[in-house]
């Protein structure tokens, strides 16, 4: 079982000395060593998603609870599995509070633990992070999605057939009427860049009106050398 070295986890999350500490090793280390199945989940974790833990909005322990929260959601638990086996000490507490002292039932239990669960699914912590494993592939290879625009751009403009040229620019336009309509907000530091934000909407605009332009029988070589817009291919 593999585990993690300070120095590891310093230059993962980008924290000093004073804030990673020997207990803190031991402790993510413990965790992985005891959770066989999900141990080494739990720590590639902890390193992927450092950057909300380096932003400083949140204590180190609520990170690594929210990290193995997360870790469990990930292998298909649902939200009181996760809970349970996130926190095994705090279930059992309040059983004994809420059932062998209060005599709730089981039904009654569950339910009245449900209340805690959401607190912990439905924090700004672990949606951060959920947001960030659940980020779309083309937001993670914007390389190859802006040549794909920009491949079917060409299409539109300079392929002989008018059928080739129509599909090209439908597809255009209804991927970027989709990306402005289904914007994705990740509260994390990962957001697209400024310039392709207006680039796509330089593109959808061209799009339709070349579009509209076709339809109406314009010249297809004066459609062709119509001013493009320039953009920076974001690797």
């Amino acid at each position: 079982m593999y585990t993690l070295t300070k120095q590891e986890i310093m230059e993962a999350l980008g924290r000093d000395a004073t804030t990673i500490t020997d207990d803190l090793v031991t402790t993510l280390n413990m965790i992985i060593l005891d959770e066989p199945e999900i141990g080494n989940l739990i720590s590639e974790n902890f390193l992927n998603y450092g950057r909300i833990l380096a932003s400083g909005k949140y204590p180190i322990d609520k990170y690594l609870n929210a990290i193995k929260f997360c870790s469990y959601k990930m292998m298909n638990m649902n939200n009181i599995d996760s809970y349970k086996a996130t926190y095994p000490k705090r279930h059992e507490k309040f059983r004994e509070r809420y059932m062998d002292i209060e005599g709730l039932s089981q039904e009654e239990f569950d339910k009245k633990l449900s209340s805690y669960v959401y607190a912990v699914s439905s924090s700004k912590l672990v949606t951060t992070i959920l947001s960030q494993v659940q980020i779309p592939t083309k937001i993670l290879n914007m390389g190859l999605l802006q040549e794909a625009i920009n491949t079917e751009a060409t299409l539109m403009r300079s392929a002989r057939s008018e059928i080739v040229r129509e599909k090209a620019a439908n597809t255009l336009i209804q991927y970027l009427g989709q990306e402005e309509e289904n914007k994705i907000q990740i509260d994390a530091g990962v957001k697209k860049d400024d310039i392709i934000e207006q680039y796509e909407l330089a593109m959808k605009n061209m799009v339709e009106e070349q579009l509209v332009q076709i339809h109406k029988g314009a010249d297809v070589k004066q459609i062709a050398n119509a001013r493009t817009v320039e953009a920076e291919i974001i690797e």
